[in-house]
């Protein structure tokens, strides 16, 4: 019984480890899209300025670069956010398959 509640023990802490990796990665995540955004949002004003101001800068050709790599960033960020909420599906799923392995390595105490 002591072994079984040492393995469990274990088990639960390593899961809850996992979890907490990802659920940080996925925080960190969310924090880089919104400063991505911020930055991209601060270069569209920096053009409006330079525009109203007569510099000559051509918007229509920086407008859609600018949409290009917002695109490709919220793809990458969206592949990201798929693969680290995939590896916490794979986390509980294999902790729910150590676990009842667990209790019928020793029974059912």
């Amino acid at each position: 019984m002591r072994e079984f509640l040492q393995h469990q023990e274990n088990l639960t802490a390593d899961f809850h480890f996992k979890q907490k990796q990802i659920e940080t990665g996925l925080e960190q995540l969310h924090y880089i899209q919104t400063k991505l955004h911020q930055q991209i949002d601060a270069i569209v004003d920096y053009c409006h300025y330079l525009h109203s101001h007569s510099v000559g800068l051509e918007l229509g050709m920086l407008f859609p670069e600018i949409e290009s790599v917002e695109q490709a960033a919220r793809q990458d960020f969206r592949q990201i956010e798929l693969n680290l909420q995939a590896g916490l599906q794979r986390i509980r799923q294999d902790y729910r398959l150590k676990s009842n392995r667990l209790e019928e390595n020793y029974g059912h105490m």
